[in-house]
Protein backbone atom coordinates (compact mmCIF):
# COMPACT_ATOMS: atom_id res chain seq x y z
CA UNK A 1 0.00 0.00 0.00
CA UNK A 2 0.96 3.69 -0.96
CA UNK A 3 2.80 5.57 1.80
CA UNK A 4 -0.02 8.10 2.08
CA UNK A 5 -2.46 5.78 1.64
CA UNK A 6 -1.13 4.62 5.42
CA UNK A 7 -0.85 8.64 6.30
CA UNK A 8 -4.59 8.98 5.85
CA UNK A 9 -5.30 5.79 7.04
CA UNK A 10 -4.10 6.44 10.72
CA UNK A 11 -5.77 9.82 10.90
CA UNK A 12 -8.98 8.15 11.05
CA UNK A 13 -7.80 5.84 13.69
CA UNK A 14 -7.90 6.88 17.55
CA UNK A 15 -4.98 6.63 19.85
CA UNK A 16 -2.16 4.70 18.48
CA UNK A 17 1.61 5.34 19.18
CA UNK A 18 4.87 3.28 19.55
CA UNK A 19 7.09 3.80 23.05
CA UNK A 20 10.32 3.14 23.68
CA UNK A 21 9.58 -0.04 26.45
CA UNK A 22 12.49 0.98 29.13
CA UNK A 23 11.90 4.80 28.84
CA UNK A 24 8.63 4.82 28.19
CA UNK A 25 9.06 7.52 26.23
CA UNK A 26 6.68 8.16 22.79
CA UNK A 27 8.68 7.89 19.51
CA UNK A 28 5.62 8.17 17.50
CA UNK A 29 1.81 8.83 17.86
CA UNK A 30 -0.55 9.70 15.37
CA UNK A 31 -2.43 13.03 14.83
CA UNK A 32 -5.34 11.42 17.13
CA UNK A 33 -3.61 12.96 20.31
CA UNK A 34 -2.04 16.02 19.12
CA UNK A 35 -5.39 16.90 17.58
CA UNK A 36 -7.12 16.08 20.08
CA UNK A 37 -4.60 16.82 23.71
CA UNK A 38 -3.48 19.73 21.69
CA UNK A 39 0.41 19.26 22.80
CA UNK A 40 3.69 16.98 21.21
CA UNK A 41 4.10 13.88 22.03
CA UNK A 42 6.96 12.23 20.88
CA UNK A 43 9.80 12.63 23.24
CA UNK A 44 7.49 12.72 26.29
CA UNK A 45 6.95 9.26 28.47
CA UNK A 46 3.53 8.00 28.18
CA UNK A 47 2.28 8.46 31.50
CA UNK A 48 2.53 11.94 31.04
CA UNK A 49 1.06 13.20 27.74
CA UNK A 50 -1.93 10.68 28.21
CA UNK A 51 -3.08 11.20 32.23
CA UNK A 52 -1.28 14.08 32.70
CA UNK A 53 1.02 12.15 35.74
CA UNK A 54 4.02 13.27 37.32
CA UNK A 55 5.15 9.47 37.74
CA UNK A 56 4.76 6.37 36.06
CA UNK A 57 1.66 5.03 36.45
CA UNK A 58 1.82 2.06 39.11
CA UNK A 59 -1.03 -0.21 37.18
CA UNK A 60 1.04 -0.28 34.07
CA UNK A 61 1.20 -3.85 32.70
CA UNK A 62 4.53 -5.56 32.72
CA UNK A 63 4.55 -7.45 29.36
CA UNK A 64 8.26 -7.86 28.80
CA UNK A 65 7.24 -11.54 28.47
CA UNK A 66 4.09 -10.60 27.18
CA UNK A 67 3.01 -12.59 23.77
CA UNK A 68 0.21 -11.76 21.70
CA UNK A 69 -1.79 -8.40 21.97
CA UNK A 70 -2.29 -7.74 25.82
CA UNK A 71 -6.20 -5.97 26.36
CA UNK A 72 -7.30 -4.36 28.95
CA UNK A 73 -9.82 -1.71 30.35
CA UNK A 74 -8.78 1.24 32.25
CA UNK A 75 -11.08 4.20 33.59
CA UNK A 76 -10.00 7.79 33.85
CA UNK A 77 -11.53 9.26 37.13
CA UNK A 78 -10.99 12.70 36.27
CA UNK A 79 -12.44 12.23 32.95
CA UNK A 80 -14.36 9.62 34.02
CA UNK A 81 -14.42 7.75 30.38
CA UNK A 82 -13.23 4.28 30.05
CA UNK A 83 -10.47 3.66 28.02
CA UNK A 84 -10.04 0.06 26.23
CA UNK A 85 -6.32 -0.22 25.86
CA UNK A 86 -4.55 -2.77 23.38
CA UNK A 87 -0.64 -3.35 23.67
CA UNK A 88 2.08 -5.02 21.51
CA UNK A 89 5.81 -5.45 22.76
CA UNK A 90 8.26 -5.86 20.13
CA UNK A 91 11.98 -5.91 19.45
CA UNK A 92 13.93 -3.91 16.61
CA UNK A 93 17.57 -3.09 16.34
CA UNK A 94 18.19 -4.60 19.80
CA UNK A 95 15.35 -2.22 21.34
CA UNK A 96 12.47 -3.00 22.84
CA UNK A 97 9.25 -1.16 21.95
CA UNK A 98 5.51 -0.84 22.92
CA UNK A 99 3.11 -0.46 20.23
CA UNK A 100 -0.25 0.88 21.57
CA UNK A 101 -4.05 1.65 20.59
CA UNK A 102 -6.33 3.42 23.09
CA UNK A 103 -10.03 3.91 22.36
CA UNK A 104 -12.75 5.82 24.68
CA UNK A 105 -15.56 3.75 25.41
CA UNK A 106 -18.78 4.76 27.24
CA UNK A 107 -19.14 5.19 30.96
CA UNK A 108 -20.61 2.04 31.42
CA UNK A 109 -21.44 3.62 35.62
CA UNK A 110 -23.77 6.39 33.56
CA UNK A 111 -25.55 4.23 31.94
CA UNK A 112 -29.40 3.65 32.66
CA UNK A 113 -31.89 2.11 30.65
CA UNK A 114 -32.94 5.01 28.74
CA UNK A 115 -29.67 5.55 27.28
CA UNK A 116 -29.25 2.10 26.78
CA UNK A 117 -32.53 2.49 24.72
CA UNK A 118 -31.49 5.47 22.75
CA UNK A 119 -28.17 3.94 21.79
CA UNK A 120 -29.83 0.98 20.61
CA UNK A 121 -32.53 3.12 18.78
CA UNK A 122 -28.77 3.99 16.69
CA UNK A 123 -28.32 1.01 15.47
CA UNK A 124 -30.28 -0.13 12.78
CA UNK A 125 -28.45 -3.76 12.46
CA UNK A 126 -30.72 -4.83 15.77
CA UNK A 127 -34.49 -5.14 16.82
CA UNK A 128 -36.41 -3.94 19.12
CA UNK A 129 -37.19 -7.06 20.85
CA UNK A 130 -33.32 -7.50 20.71
CA UNK A 131 -32.44 -4.15 22.29
CA UNK A 132 -34.63 -4.51 24.89
CA UNK A 133 -33.01 -8.38 25.53
CA UNK A 134 -29.55 -6.75 25.61
CA UNK A 135 -30.84 -3.71 28.22
CA UNK A 136 -32.47 -6.43 30.36
CA UNK A 137 -29.24 -8.54 30.30
CA UNK A 138 -27.53 -5.76 31.94
CA UNK A 139 -29.92 -4.51 34.49
CA UNK A 140 -29.66 -8.37 35.35
CA UNK A 141 -26.26 -8.46 35.91
CA UNK A 142 -24.50 -5.35 36.29
CA UNK A 143 -24.34 -2.40 38.99
CA UNK A 144 -25.71 0.42 37.27
CA UNK A 145 -23.64 2.87 39.76
CA UNK A 146 -20.00 1.00 39.22
CA UNK A 147 -20.70 -1.01 36.38
CA UNK A 148 -19.30 -3.76 38.61
CA UNK A 149 -21.21 -7.79 38.23
CA UNK A 150 -23.80 -7.09 40.79
CA UNK A 151 -25.60 -9.25 43.56
CA UNK A 152 -27.17 -11.24 41.07
CA UNK A 153 -24.86 -12.09 39.04
CA UNK A 154 -23.02 -13.40 42.32
CA UNK A 155 -25.05 -15.61 43.45
CA UNK A 156 -25.48 -17.19 40.50
CA UNK A 157 -21.92 -17.57 39.87
CA UNK A 158 -21.75 -19.30 43.17
CA UNK A 159 -24.26 -21.74 42.44
CA UNK A 160 -23.44 -22.50 38.82
CA UNK A 161 -19.18 -21.66 38.19
CA UNK A 162 -17.67 -21.68 41.70
CA UNK A 163 -18.98 -24.91 43.26
CA UNK A 164 -16.24 -27.79 41.92
CA UNK A 165 -13.32 -25.00 40.86
CA UNK A 166 -10.83 -25.97 42.92
CA UNK A 167 -7.78 -22.86 44.68
CA UNK A 168 -10.73 -20.56 45.41
CA UNK A 169 -9.91 -17.63 47.34
CA UNK A 170 -12.38 -14.72 48.35
CA UNK A 171 -11.57 -11.32 49.38
CA UNK A 172 -14.28 -9.18 51.08
CA UNK A 173 -14.14 -5.81 51.30
CA UNK A 174 -16.60 -3.14 53.32
CA UNK A 175 -15.85 0.78 52.24
CA UNK A 176 -15.51 2.31 55.98
CA UNK A 177 -17.81 5.48 56.53
CA UNK A 178 -19.85 5.60 53.86
CA UNK A 179 -23.35 6.63 55.77
CA UNK A 180 -21.10 9.39 57.61
CA UNK A 181 -19.88 10.52 53.70
CA UNK A 182 -23.75 10.49 52.39
CA UNK A 183 -24.71 12.44 55.70
CA UNK A 184 -22.12 15.32 55.99
CA UNK A 185 -20.91 15.51 51.93
CA UNK A 186 -23.91 14.38 50.00
CA UNK A 187 -24.62 11.11 48.36
CA UNK A 188 -23.09 12.44 45.03
CA UNK A 189 -19.78 11.94 47.49
CA UNK A 190 -20.63 8.65 48.59
CA UNK A 191 -20.95 7.62 44.98
CA UNK A 192 -17.62 8.80 43.88
CA UNK A 193 -15.93 6.61 46.94
CA UNK A 194 -18.19 3.89 45.53
CA UNK A 195 -16.95 4.12 41.97
CA UNK A 196 -13.14 4.96 43.56
CA UNK A 197 -13.38 1.37 44.82
CA UNK A 198 -14.86 -0.30 42.21
CA UNK A 199 -12.05 1.46 39.65
CA UNK A 200 -9.61 -0.29 41.60
CA UNK A 201 -11.05 -3.49 41.92
CA UNK A 202 -11.47 -3.39 38.18
CA UNK A 203 -7.23 -2.39 37.51
CA UNK A 204 -6.87 -5.60 40.51
CA UNK A 205 -8.62 -7.89 37.95
CA UNK A 206 -7.46 -7.16 34.60
CA UNK A 207 -3.48 -7.81 36.49
CA UNK A 208 -4.74 -11.00 38.09
CA UNK A 209 -5.76 -14.50 36.45
CA UNK A 210 -9.21 -16.18 36.96
CA UNK A 211 -10.32 -12.86 38.88
CA UNK A 212 -13.87 -11.31 39.04
CA UNK A 213 -15.55 -8.52 41.39
CA UNK A 214 -18.68 -7.71 42.38
CA UNK A 215 -20.82 -5.39 44.05
CA UNK A 216 -22.77 -7.02 46.35
CA UNK A 217 -23.98 -4.62 48.83
CA UNK A 218 -24.31 -0.66 49.80
CA UNK A 219 -20.69 -0.56 50.49
CA UNK A 220 -19.80 -4.35 50.48
CA UNK A 221 -17.64 -5.75 47.18
CA UNK A 222 -16.23 -9.06 47.03
CA UNK A 223 -13.48 -10.04 44.50
CA UNK A 224 -13.50 -14.25 43.80
CA UNK A 225 -10.04 -15.90 42.46
CA UNK A 226 -10.13 -19.30 40.77
CA UNK A 227 -7.75 -21.95 40.57
CA UNK A 228 -5.62 -20.04 42.48
CA UNK A 229 -3.19 -19.92 45.74
CA UNK A 230 -3.16 -18.96 49.31
CA UNK A 231 0.17 -16.57 48.47
CA UNK A 232 -1.56 -15.35 45.01
CA UNK A 233 -4.92 -14.41 47.15
CA UNK A 234 -2.51 -12.47 49.78
CA UNK A 235 -0.68 -10.42 46.90
CA UNK A 236 -4.09 -9.76 45.22
CA UNK A 237 -5.02 -7.93 48.82
CA UNK A 238 -1.62 -5.96 48.82
CA UNK A 239 -2.08 -4.92 45.27
CA UNK A 240 -5.75 -3.59 45.75
CA UNK A 241 -4.32 -2.08 48.80
CA UNK A 242 -1.15 -0.34 47.51
CA UNK A 243 -3.54 1.09 44.34
CA UNK A 244 -6.09 2.48 46.73
CA UNK A 245 -3.65 4.39 48.53
CA UNK A 246 -2.60 5.56 45.30
CA UNK A 247 -6.16 6.78 44.39
CA UNK A 248 -6.37 8.37 47.84
CA UNK A 249 -3.12 10.90 47.34
CA UNK A 250 -4.52 14.27 46.86
CA UNK A 251 -8.08 13.19 47.20
CA UNK A 252 -10.66 15.42 49.92
CA UNK A 253 -12.52 11.93 50.66
CA UNK A 254 -10.60 9.15 51.36
CA UNK A 255 -10.92 5.48 50.82
CA UNK A 256 -10.95 3.52 53.95
CA UNK A 257 -11.10 -0.12 53.30
CA UNK A 258 -11.51 -3.27 55.69
CA UNK A 259 -10.55 -6.08 54.10
CA UNK A 260 -11.52 -10.37 54.96
CA UNK A 261 -10.33 -13.06 52.97
CA UNK A 262 -10.62 -16.82 52.85
CA UNK A 263 -9.31 -19.76 51.03
CA UNK A 264 -10.14 -23.14 49.82
CA UNK A 265 -7.52 -25.69 47.93
CA UNK A 266 -10.43 -28.00 46.96
CA UNK A 267 -14.33 -27.29 45.91
CA UNK A 268 -16.17 -26.51 48.84
CA UNK A 269 -19.51 -25.26 49.71
CA UNK A 270 -19.26 -21.42 48.85
CA UNK A 271 -21.80 -20.12 51.16
CA UNK A 272 -19.44 -20.64 54.40
CA UNK A 273 -16.30 -19.61 52.48
CA UNK A 274 -17.93 -16.45 51.91
CA UNK A 275 -19.03 -16.39 55.14
CA UNK A 276 -15.63 -17.04 56.58
CA UNK A 277 -14.13 -14.27 54.27
CA UNK A 278 -17.01 -12.26 56.02
CA UNK A 279 -16.27 -12.80 59.44
CA UNK A 280 -12.54 -11.81 58.76
CA UNK A 281 -13.49 -8.54 57.05
CA UNK A 282 -15.79 -7.72 60.14
CA UNK A 283 -12.77 -8.61 62.19
CA UNK A 284 -10.25 -6.24 60.49
CA UNK A 285 -13.01 -3.62 60.51
CA UNK A 286 -13.48 -3.81 64.99
CA UNK A 287 -9.89 -3.62 64.71
CA UNK A 288 -9.37 -0.12 62.52
CA UNK A 289 -12.16 1.24 65.31
CA UNK A 290 -9.90 0.26 67.65
CA UNK A 291 -6.89 1.46 66.88
CA UNK A 292 -8.77 4.56 66.31
CA UNK A 293 -9.90 4.70 69.93
CA UNK A 294 -6.26 4.74 71.04
CA UNK A 295 -4.83 7.25 68.85
CA UNK A 296 -7.99 9.36 69.64
CA UNK A 297 -6.76 12.36 72.02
Amino acid sequence: MENEWWEELLRCAEGMFILEEKSKKIVWANSFFTETLKTPCVGEPCWKVFLRRDTPCPFCPNLSEQEGVYVWDYYEPQSRRWMKVKHLVFRKRGILYRAGNINLIDDMMRLNYETVHEISMLQSVLTKNENRMVSLTKEAIYDTLTGLFNRNCFHMDLEQNYAKASGIGILYFDLNNLKLVNDKFCHTAGDELLRRMASVLRVVCTQTENAKCYRIGGDEFVLILTHSTEEALAHCAELFMGYMEDYNRGRKHLCSVALGRAFSEGPCDMELLVSQADHAMYQCKQKMKDLMKEEAP
